[in-house]
This record gives C-alpha cells, structure tokens and sequence, in this order.
C-alpha cells in the first residue's frame, strides 16, 4: 500500500475530471453491491434479527475537496525605498484593497525635515547677500527685512511640512482604532456564537442523559413498560408502600418534563435565537431536577424492599440500587454542566460589552485627536502665510533698486542653494510610499520599528486588471488539514462548461480563518497552470483539489464501522450472533469508504445494520 500526492505530468488534461466523476460513479456502484444484504439469523434475547453486511475489499481510494471560487489577477508590484531609514508606520495589512495614490508605508524623516531647514537656510542666506547690493537703502535695513522675510518662509515652510505629518499620523491612529472596533465586535459575535453553540450541545446530553436515567428507574417501577417487573411488583416497598407511591407520582412528572424539553431541544437549530436557547435550558433544568426527585424516590421504593429467592434476589435488588445511584450521580453532573455553560454564557456576554466600550472609547479618543491635528495645521499655515506676507512686503518697500556692480557669482550662489533645496524637498518625498496602482496589498515584509535598507522590497501590490490569473476559494475547518502547498488541481469554469478542464496547483494556504455565519473557512490560493481565451477576473470557478491516493489498499463503507470510548470497532458475524473486533482506521475517502489499516482482512464480512424481525 502506498500514498501518493498525483503528479500534474501524471494527470491527462481532457480527462482528469471525467474519469474521476466516472470513478465515483463506480464507487458509489460498488458500495451498493458491497452491502450483500447478507442475511444472518441468530437469537437475541429470543428474537430473531437479520444481518446486514459489506465485505472488506482492497482497491483504490482517493480522496479530494471541492469548492468554488472566482477569478483574480495574479501580476504583483514590488515597492522600495530609494534611501535607507526606519519604517514609522504602515496603515495596511496583507489583503487590503488600495487605491492609487494612497499612503502604504512611513519612512522616519526627522533628519530629512532637519536638511530640508539647512537647505532653506542656505537659500536665505545666498539672497541675503544679494539683497546686500540692492541698492536705495542702507546695508541694516535690507538685511533686516531679508532676515524677517527668510525666518518667515522657513516658520512656513516648516508649518506645511510638521502640520502635513500630524495629520498623518493622527489619520493612522484613526484608521487603526476603527479596525480595532470592528475586529471587537467580530469577536464579540464569534464568542457568543460559540458559547450558545456549547449550550446546544449540553442540552442534547442532558435530554440523552435524563431519558437514559428514567429508563433505568422504569425497570423498577414499570410506569412507561408496563409488566416489565411483574416478577416482583408485589413486594415492592413492603416495609414502606408510601414511598411506592411517591416514586410513580415524580416518575409521571418528570416523564412529562422529559417529553416537553426533548421536543424542545430537537427543535433548535442555527437559525434559533439566543433567547430561544436560555428558554429552553430554563426547561432543562426543571426536567434535570424532577429527574433527580424520581431517581431519588425510586431508590427509597428499593430500601424499602426485601429480595427473596422467589420474586427478587439480593443480588438483582443490589443492581438495581447501583444503577440508580449511578443515574443520580449523572443526573447531578449534567446539572452542574448545564450551570457551568450558563454561567460561561454570562461572563462571555460581560466581557464583550466590556471590550466594545474599550475598543468604542479609544475610536472616539483618537477622532477626536484626528480632527485636532486638521485644525492645528490649517490654523499654523494659514498664520505662518499671513506672516510671510507681511514680511514681503516689507521686503520690497527697502528694495528699490540694485547697485552698480556684478551680482552673477551671487546669483549663481542663490541657484545653487535653491538647487539644494529643492533636492532636500525630494529626499522628504521619498519617505513615503504610496499605491502606484489599485490592487490588493499581498505582501509586507518589514514591521514598524525595523530597518528598510535602499532597493529591498517593503510590500507588494497586486494588479487585479492584468492579465495573470488565480483562484480563491473557501475550505470548511474539517477539509483545511487535508489541504497543502503544490497539490494538484483541476478546475472547470460556468462559462465555458465542464467538457473544457484547466489543470492547477495550490498556490498558497491564508493561516487566519474566515467567520461566515458561525462557519469557519480559510482562504486557499490555487494558481492557473494554462489560462483560456476569454477569461475575466470575477468568472465562477469550481475547483477540485486532489488531497491524497491510497493504491492497493483495504476499504469498508463507512457504515460498518462503530465507535465505543474513541476507539474505532466492527462487528464480524459468527454462528452464534456476532463478535466485535477492534480496528484501525486510517483515510476517509470519496465515497464514504475508510481505509482499513490493521483488524480485518480482505473478504471478511462486517455487519453494517442490524434489523429485528
């Protein structure tokens, strides 16, 4: 026996898909002549019973996962910084949309903002000396008013610059904080589901487990299977008939409780509401006690009996004590369970309250900072403009004229400082990075707080309106663990039909789950390995996924096969009923065949049904 992830070589492109919906054709062919209906007779408890069987075969098993999805593009662009400097801030994440133009990541800039001053400094200084030969006024006048105008245009300058930057800032705090919120509440929403889904769950054990128990107690009082203790019905309670009495009246009403909340229970489903669901564990905890007081009843009526060698033995009267004080003690921990979930429920709807109104009180904190940030910098601008000018003006009143002398080696200064100046305003844009298309951000490399060296590639962005192309679909959590890297695929697409199959592999597997209607799902990436003319990003795409292949192997229906404590068991027909033999299974195939490792041997028949005649 051996497993095989298939090969894409191996796979014939036209004929993949066919064969294997004609294989389960055959499978599901098989598993009907597999159950032989072989009829056994034996005796159980006096009754005849018919055996219905499947013979243990050896063959081949494969197992696949089938899910649809849609078409996307698959071209990425890499994005770098063309200087080395410390990541500040990256207000994406893998998987967001973007748009052209929009901020992706902030480069540190403290000592860019500083070179960009120098630069500005310079530049005033070069036209301060030219302002030098301006002639009509005095050497102290021109240099005052050039000074004032030059610290007017770097408060400016910096006011445009500092202001830009906390907004910035404040727009990611802000941007953050909502994405906190909501992720808040969807773990709000997620926990509750879970624990009511928990609750569901114990109110099926406890209607399982209050139906076993009254069950247990009818063998003694016989109020539901009548005549089931005539052998001793009479001296029942000889030494107490008052407690005989008391024992059928709890036995009646908690039967009746049993009946309400079974219905109840089986009636939930996912779309019951949670009031639904307290509503009827209030029930449950009335049948839960009424269990109890019969249970409770039912062993005094066994107190107050005596065995004798003719109706009742010691040794039956003693089992039928044990069994009902083991009742009780269940009875008493589906109480305590059921307690547990309810007091779960509450703490989980207490800290999610909770949470929200953090999560709420630190999105309106940073709102607000965010919309300070806007006024301070439109305030700062506006009076730091105001103030150059009004130096300006100044300016040019002391201006009036230039000397008589050759100002070209200072002009050529004031060139070259402006040169510089604007080289250092390209630096400062250069510590940003922003979409150059839209797409979908399907890489970040670095973190905040980490060293981006020059021409490394910080993130990727993917163009979804070229002509590369991938699938997404959506794998259940009970399918994700047969799902990996390099499986083959193939897939076949609404627009074109299932006669025309494109052959792929899984491309990658999103480790974070995706919540639909309390279902979870993860994203599984499968690439195109040939494309087809026409294709377009959105199409319906149904994807197979080959997870697995067992050649030469022995397989059972699903159906043969019990479990008792977790540990997986068939029953082999013998001349006098049947035995239970313990097996170990291993692949759950298409199907519904189970590969069988070790147990049974091929030809041997299992019993699949038993039905009594």
């Amino acid at each position: 026996m051996e497993s095989t992830n298939i090969p894409t070589d191996k796979i014939k492109k036209p004929t993949i898909l066919a064969r294997l919906k004609k294989r389960r054709w055959w499978v599901a062919a098989g598993a009907i002549l597999i159950v032989l209906l072989v009829v056994v007779f034996g005796r159980s408890g006096g009754a005849d019973v018919e055996y219905v069987t499947a013979q243990v075969q050896r063959g081949t098993l494969t197992q696949t996962v089938e899910a649809s999805g849609e078409l996307s593009s698959l071209t990425d662009v890499d994005l770098s910084f063309e200087t080395s400097g410390t990541i500040s801030s990256i207000p994406v994440e893998v998987g967001d949309e973007v748009i052209e133009g929009e901020l992706l990541v902030m480069m540190a800039s403290t000592d860019v903002i500083a070179e960009l001053s120098r630069a500005q400094e310079t530049v005033n200084l070069a036209q301060a000396n030219i302002n030098q030969l301006v002639a009509g006024s005095s050497d102290e006048e021109v240099a005052s008013a050039q000074a004032s105008y030059d610290a007017a245009e770097v408060e400016y300058n910096n006011a445009i610059v500092v202001g830009g930057l906390n907004v910035d800032i404040a727009a990611i705090d802000l941007s953050q904080s909502q994405e906190d919120l909501a992720q808040v509440r969807v773990d709000n929403d997620e926990d509750t589901l879970q624990a009511y889904e928990d609750l569901r769950s114990v109110l099926r054990e406890n209607v399982i487990e209050i139906r076993s128990t009254l069950a247990d107690a009818d063998q003694v009082l016989g109020r539901e299977q009548i005549g089931i203790n005539d052998d001793f019905d009479n001296i029942l309670a000889s030494s107490d008939s008052q407690t005989l009495n008391d024992a059928n009246r709890s036995y009646d009403e908690a039967a009746r409780v049993r009946d309400i909340v079974e219905s109840a229970v089986y009636a939930l489903s996912n779309a019951s509401t949670y009031d639904e669901l307290s509503e009827v564990a209030t029930t449950a905890q009335e049948a839960l006690e009424t269990t109890a007081d019969a249970l409770y009843d039912t062993r005094r009526v066994l107190d107050a009996t005596f065995a004798n060698s003719v109706n009742l033995s010691k040794t039956e009267l003693d089992t039928f004590k044990t069994t009902i004080d083991a009742g009780r003690n269940t009875i008493q921990s589906e109480e305590e369970s059921l307690l547990t979930q309810l007091q779960l429920i509450s703490a989980t709807q207490i800290a999610s309250s909770s949470a929200e109104a953090d999560a709420l009180n630190d999105y309106e904190r940073t709102l607000q900072l965010y919309t300070k940030s806007e006024t301070d910098r439109d305030a700062s601008v506006a009076s730091a403009s105001a103030t150059l000018a009004s130096r300006a003006a100044d300016l040019a009143q002391v201006v009036v004229a230039t000397r008589g002398v050759d100002i070209a080696p200072l002009q050529a200064q004031l060139g070259q400082a402006r040169a510089d100046l604007d080289a250092a305003s390209a630096r400062l844009s250069k510590t940003e990075l922003r979409a150059p298309i839209t797409g979908v951000v399907t890489a970040v490399q670095f973190d905040v707080g980490e060293l981006a060296s020059a021409g490394s590639v910080v993130m990727t962005v993917q163009n979804t309106q070229l002509d590369a192309y991938m699938v997404t679909v959506q794998i259940s959590e009970s399918d994700i663990a047969k799902i990996e890297v390099d499986q083959v695929a193939e897939m076949t697409f609404d627009a074109f039909g299932d006669d025309i199959i494109v052959e792929g592999r899984v491309m990658a597997i999103d480790p974070a789950e995706q919540a639909v209607e309390g279902v979870v799902f993860y994203e599984v990436d499968v690439s195109l390995g040939e494309g087809i003319a026409g294709m377009k990003p959105g199409m319906s795409v149904d994807v197979t996924i080959f997870t697995n292949q067992l050649d030469d192997t022995l397989y059972v229906t699903q159906r043969a096969i019990l479990e008792h404590d977790n540990v997986p068991y068939v029953r082999i027909p013998t001349d006098i009923g049947y035995e239970e033999r313990t097996i170990e299974k291993g692949l759950r195939a298409d199907g519904g065949l189970i590969q069988i490792v070790s147990g049974i041997e091929e030809g041997e028949s299992v019993i699949t049904s038993i039905k009594e005649q």
